[in-house]
């Protein structure tokens, strides 16, 4: 055993007292630092997780507005600000499915709108607006308690089980499965009613109380509500009747004595009228104008690099000229995701203040420590040692104790998150909730942890022994 190693553990047991209690504080700090940082960590994952799985995926796209951006509106005024509209959807859609670690994708459309419940009760709610079987398989995230979920090219809304009975609490109705829904919104075509049946009632299987007024509505639908751009595909029938109004020579032939009689003699093709010149043939069609989307949710691999997939794509959109950029899974969940951050940073303010309480108390103790060593490091000192050695010897008794102690501090650190782990706090709220990332909290251990908690134990006592050197 060196030297400086053998005169530090004879002088830690010649001082006991001292030694105990500098070792006890140590080995509470790397305590509460482990198993503070496995909490931590795995509330971070669990509103990523919340948010991720079940809402944003990935990477979020959105268009450009003045004001910040989320799944559930602009932030300057979510309930009446417009949401802008992506352009070009189906170019970003290939050019977001070509990246790697490209899983899935699907639209989305958000819009607030009024369920009217009576002449005195109307419930105000957010919706949105998916296409059922994409939307489905990115985020299988609610669990029907009655009816079915959406199909494809089926007009229908499912609401939340607490809405749901709401509805039927303040109508007096039963409400029942196909039952029409009022609707009542407001967008950019200004006030809009429409009537859409009630398809399913559903529960979140992630439940967060400030998402229980979010129901989902087939896309066209709120297209329809909201005054978007509404795509039926298909060719229009005309009616032979039609056919022969619009192949009049002039508006006044349309109440002539042979129209109204019925002798008229339609042209045969579907043609539209040019009064004074001759008539053009075309083809009437509904659809042509691809559907509008508000946002585009794109799941990607675990190991991809969102951050680096965002950057991208906005230097794309930059480089194209579009009105468009991408966001993280944080910035689309409206301020969500920063519970988690607060909760970090709540927590790094309460370790550094732990910390210099140890460094304070440390370094008293050894600097009283060393007063009452002064006739024992003079005789060192008058047999020759240098004041490198000294001061080497107290570095080497404080890390021997922060290291020792602290080591013990970890293990009682790691013993603590099996604890919990094992015992499955369960949530009681929706801040709880979504920081658990469940309805149990299950914290677990990074890894790199307790290496990186015995390095900031190390670092403590060369702070803590500077002052007494």
């Amino acid at each position: 055993m060196p030297v400086l190693l053998r005169l530090a553990v004879r002088n830690l047991r010649q001082h006991r007292a001292k030694t105990l209690i500098i070792g006890v504080l140590v080995a509470m700090g790397m305590t509460v630092l482990v198993s503070g940082s496995a909490v931590v960590a795995t509330a971070a994952a669990g509103v990523r997780k919340t948010f991720i799985e079940n809402f944003t995926g990935s990477v979020v796209v959105t268009g450009v507005a003045d004001a910040d951006i989320s799944l559930f509106g602009v932030h300057a005024n979510m309930m009446s600000e417009t949401v802008p509209t992506l352009p070009r959807f189906a170019d970003i859609r290939e050019h977001v499915s070509a990246l790697p670690g490209f899983s899935s994708s699907s639209g989305q459309i958000t819009g607030y709108a009024v369920i009217n419940a009576g002449d005195e009760k109307k419930i105000f709610t957010m919706f949105f607006g998916i296409e059922p079987e994409e939307y489905r398989s990115m985020f299988p995230n609610v669990s029907l308690i009655e009816g079915s979920y959406l199909q494809r090219g089926e007009e229908g809304l499912l609401l939340e089980a607490g809405m749901a009975l709401e509805l039927r609490e303040a109508t007096g109705m039963p409400y029942r499965i196909g039952d029409p829904g009022l609707l009542s919104g407001f967008g950019a075509a200004g006030f809009r009613i429409r009537e859409v049946p009630l398809r399913g009632i559903f529960v979140f299987d992630q439940r967060m109380e400030l998402l229980e007024r979010l129901g989902f509505v087939d896309s066209q639908s709120l297209r329809s509500l909201l005054g978007m751009t509404v795509a039926t595909p298909g060719e229009m029938e005309v009616a032979e009747e039609e056919i022969s109004l619009l192949a009049l020579e002039s508006p006044d032939a349309m109440f002539s004595g042979a129209m109204i009689a019925g002798e008229a003699e339609p042209e045969t093709g579907l043609v539209l009228p040019r009064f004074g010149d001759a008539r053009t043939p075309v083809t009437e069609r509904r659809g042509e104008a691809p559907p509008v989307w508000h946002f585009l949710l794109a799941h990607f691999d675990e190991d991809a690099d969102a951050a680096g997939i965002i950057a991208g794509l906005n230097r794309w959109f930059e480089d194209e000229g579009m009105a468009a950029r991408a966001i993280d899974w944080k910035q689309a969940s409206a301020g969500f995701g920063l519970i988690a951050d607060a909760v970090r940073v709540i927590f790094i303010v309460a370790i550094l203040v732990v910390a210099a309480v140890a460094v304070i108390v440390i370094m008293n103790t050894l600097t009283v420590s060393v007063l009452e060593r002064t006739s024992e490091i003079g005789t060192m000192r008058a047999l020759g040692a240098r004041r490198s050695f000294v001061w080497k010897m107290l570095l080497t008794e404080t890390l021997t104790i922060t290291l020792v102690f602290g080591s013990v501090g970890i293990v009682f650190g790691v013993l603590v998150i099996i604890g919990l782990r094992s015992l499955g706090l369960e949530a009681t709220d929706m801040i709880t909730t979504t920081l658990f990332g469940g309805a149990v909290f299950r914290p677990a251990l990074r890894p790199g942890s307790p290496a990186a908690a015995l390095l900031v134990t190390a670092l403590i006592g060369v702070i803590s022994c500077l002052y007494p050197i």
